[in-house]
């Protein structure tokens, strides 16, 4: 059988023995951080890049005419959505060099969780795919910042 990639066992190892190192006994701490991280990068480039697409007329009935301000803003909080997950995938690659950003990341994450409690508190439930994803958010958000003062 022949090997495309020969070294690249090795530099795993090796970077999984620098983390070890510098993780100690909190390397299982590590996983679970790259982990919650991969979950919220997923989510802010999947719910990021269906937002901009689908833009607030998805959403509106179909007699409405053109919300030209509406969308214009769905699509640009959108964008900020988008690329919070290339801030996660950075954050992922990094994770040994950042430190207290981490805890910016999980409050960020537990106030998306907030605006949609808020919001089922002013107009109602969305249903409870959104109350179960309301607390998901909530929950991820603290267990991230939890992993990070463990660490």
């Amino acid at each position: 059988m022949i090997k495309l990639f020969p070294g690249i066992k090795t530099e795993i190892e090796q970077l999984s023995l620098q983390q070890q190192t510098m993780y100690g006994n909190n390397f299982k701490n590590f996983i679970g951080h790259c982990i919650a991280d991969i979950i919220v990068l997923l989510i802010c480039l999947l719910g990021g890049l269906n937002l901009l697409i689908k833009g607030a007329m998805y959403f509106l009935p179909e007699a409405t005419p053109p919300q030209r301000i509406l969308d214009n803003l769905v699509r640009f909080l959108s964008g900020i959505y988008f690329s919070l997950g290339f801030l996660m995938g950075w954050v992922v690659f990094n994770l040994a060099e950042v430190n207290n950003l981490i805890y910016f990341i999980g409050i960020v994450v537990i106030f998306s969780g907030l605006g949609r409690l808020y919001s089922r508190i002013k107009v109602g439930s969305a249903g409870k795919y959104f109350d179960f994803i309301m607390m998901f958010e909530i929950i991820l958000g603290i267990s991230i910042m939890v992993l990070q003062y463990f660490r």
